[in-house]
C-alpha cells in the first residue's frame, strides 16, 4: 500500500537486459480508478519522468512519485444508508499506481509495479516507503469507547485472492448480530471496505466484538466496542482522515460549545434622516465563522494516539443526525498527557466550521 501524502521512492537499476548500462532511463506512472487491470483504458492518468545517467553510473536511481499521484484522490467521508443501520460501505478512496521502465528509448515494461494507494501518511521516524498493514486493518487493533448513541468504522483491505467473513456481535444478549461475506476483489473502490456499526441497534449490552476472519487460511483478528451511556451531554462522533488513508470515528462525549466570529463593513451616506428610518452609516460585507470546542471525557492513554491522527488529518467531519458538516482543526500545538503525570487524560480540541455561515460561493 502506498502511503501517497509521504514521500514514495521507485528506485530504477541503472543497469538492464544482462548488465547493459543505460544512457538514459523513463520512469512512467499510471494512475486510475477501476479494474487493477484496467491500465490501457481512456481514465488513466498518466506521467513520464526522463533521467539522464551523463555519468554512466551502474547503480541505481530514486524518484519521489507522492506529489504526481496524490491529486487523484479527493478524500471523501462515507456514503451512509441510514436506513440499513449496521452495513458494509466500499471505502472509494483508494486508486491504482503501475510504474515501469523505459531504457534508452527502447521496448517498455522492465521493473513494473502496481499498487494501491490512499492518502494515507507514515511518521518521520517509520522509514522510506513505509507499507506496514497490520492484519489489513487500517486503524489500531485494540479496544474502543463507542457511545450507545453513536456510530463506529471499521476498515479493512480486501484481497485480490482471498475473502473475508466480517461479523459484529453485541454482549451479552447479542442484540447486535450481523455477518457479511466480503468476496475477493480486484476493484480500487472496494479495495477497503467499511464496517459501519450503528450502536443503536444495542439497547442494553456492554460491548461489541468485531471479528475479521480470512475465508481461505482461517486466520481471524478481533477488537471490542465498550459501549458507554452518557447522561448528561450528547456525543459527538467525528470522523477523520487516519494515518492509513482510511475513515475512522472518534467521540467526544462531554461538553461541546458553538460561538460565532463576526466580521463586517460600514460605509456612510447622506441618502436621508435617521428619523425617517434611512441609515446614515450602512452594514455590508457582513460574514461570520463557527468555532466548536468539544472535550472527550476521561480517556485511557493508549488513546492518545486517534487525538493526534485528528489533529494532523486534513479532512474532519462531525456527523450528527446522518449530516455531516466540515471542520477544520485550529488547534496548532498539542500536549501529550500521560497516566503518570496527569493521571486522568482528557482532551479539549477546539475546531472551525469549514465554510462561511453566508453561503458566497
Amino acid at each position: 500500500m502506498i502511503r501517497a501524502l509521504s514521500p514514495y521512492y521507485v528506485t530504477t537499476p541503472l543497469t538492464y537486459s544482462g548488465g547493459t548500462t543505460c544512457n538514459k532511463y523513463t520512469l512512467t506512472i499510471q494512475v486510475w480508478d477501476g479494474d487493477v487491470l484496467a491500465y490501457g483504458g481512456s481514465g488513466v492518468n498518466e506521467y513520464e519522468v526522463t533521467f539522464l545517467n551523463t555519468g554512466g553510473s551502474t547503480g541505481s536511481h530514486d524518484i519521489n512519485i507522492n506529489a504526481m499521484i496524490q491529486d487523484y484522490i479527493e478524500f471523501k467521508q462515507p456514503t451512509v444508508n441510514l436506513g440499513d443501520t449496521t452495513q458494509i460501505i466500499d471505502g472509494d478512496n483508494q486508486r491504482w499506481v503501475r510504474t515501469f521502465n523505459t531504457y534508452d528509448g527502447g521496448t517498455a515494461g522492465f521493473n513494473t509495479t502496481v499498487d494501491f494507494m490512499t492518502l494515507g501518511y507514515s511518521y518521520g521516524n517509520e522509514g522510506r516507503n513505509y507499507d506496514t498493514v497490520v492484519g489489513d486493518i487500517l486503524l489500531a487493533q485494540q479496544d474502543y469507547k463507542v457511545s450507545r448513541t453513536g456510530y463506529f468504522i471499521y476498515p479493512f483491505v480486501v484481497s485480490a485472492t482471498q475473502g473475508l467473513t466480517i461479523t459484529a456481535e453485541s454482549f451479552p444478549g447479542t442484540e447486535l448480530n450481523e455477518s457479511y461475506n466480503i468476496g475477493n476483489t480486484t476493484g480500487s473502490a472496494n479495495k477497503v471496505v467499511y464496517l459501519w456499526v450503528d450502536l443503536h441497534d444495542t439497547a442494553d449490552d456492554a460491548y461489541v466484538t468485531i471479528t475479521n476472519t480470512n475465508q481461505v487460511t482461517g486466520a481471524s483478528s478481533s477488537l471490542n466496542l465498550d459501549i458507554v451511556n452518557e447522561c448528561k451531554y450528547d456525543p459527538l462522533d467525528v470522523v477523520f482522515q487516519n494515518k492509513d488513508g482510511a475513515s475512522q470515528i472518534f467521540t467526544f462525549f462531554k461538553k461541546q460549545e458553538e460561538s460565532m466570529t463576526i466580521t463586517d463593513n460600514h460605509f456612510e451616506t447622506n441618502r436621508g434622516q435617521a428619523s425617517d428610518g434611512y441609515h446614515q452609516f450602512v452594514r455590508h460585507n457582513v460574514q461570520a465563522r463557527t468555532t466548536l470546542v468539544a472535550e472527550t471525557g476521561f480517556i485511557d492513554e493508549d488513546n492518545t494516539e486517534f487525538v493526534k491522527q485528528m489533529l494532523l488529518s486534513e479532512r474532519i467531519w462531525s456527523f450528527v443526525g446522518g449530516v455531516y458538516t466540515p471542520l477544520n482543526i485550529i488547534e496548532k500545538s498539542y500536549k501529550y498527557k500521560t497516566r503518570q503525570n496527569d493521571r486522568l487524560i482528557s482532551y479539549t480540541i477546539k475546531f472551525e466550521k469549514s465554510y462561511n455561515e453566508i453561503n458566497n460561493i
